[in-house]
């Protein structure tokens, strides 16, 4: 003999079915939300988003490549610039051959080398002339020299206390760490 029985309230199959509908849609939006949210402006995630929408555009894939290398996302540059050749087979589709991009980034590091010796060597010959300190000091601190770059500007800034410099100078001193 049963001396209590469970019985679970009625709710119709269609309202059960509609909030179950909206519940998941709801927290689907506040997932897409949250993660829109979270994208920083310079994140090479967001960088992405035209390859989402054309993913097998070789054109994009180049683009999205410079995107990322002009933002010092290199390892990834090289691979969207692999993709885009991949995908265009060698053809130039836009401005740029995809071959021609990944050409140019292997010489890229030579190219700043020698500008940042030659501006280099003008501040030895002309000590007192504070573009060449402040043009050194940028060419060393793209080359990843950060201790020499902060010493070039900060010889710059005591040349010339100007407020471009001294925003120049902040600039590379926060991004020394």
């Amino acid at each position: 003999m049963r001396l209590f029985t469970f019985k679970f309230p009625h709710i119709p199959r269609l309202f059960s079915a509609t909030l179950l509908f909206l519940v998941l849609w709801a927290g689907f939006g506040l997932l897409l939300a949250v993660n829109g949210l979270s994208l920083e402006a310079g994140s090479p995630a967001t960088l992405y988003l035209p390859v989402l929408r054309r993913p097998l555009s070789a054109d994009v894939h180049t683009k999205t490549a410079q995107a990322l290398w002009n933002t010092g996302h290199r390892q990834q540059a090289k691979y969207e610039a692999g993709l885009a050749q991949d995908l265009s087979g060698g053809a130039v589709l836009g401005d740029v051959a995809p071959s021609d991009l990944l050409t140019q980034w292997e010489s890229e590091p030579v190219k700043l080398n020698d500008q940042f010796l030659h501006w280099k060597k003008i501040t030895e010959e002309k000590p007192d002339y504070r573009d060449a300190f402040v043009m050194a000091a940028v060419f060393a601190y793209q080359l990843g020299n950060k201790p020499e770059a902060v010493a070039l500007i900060n010889r710059a800034f005591a040349l010339d206390p100007s407020p471009a410099i001294h925003e120049l100078k902040n600039t590379i001193e926060e991004n020394q760490q």
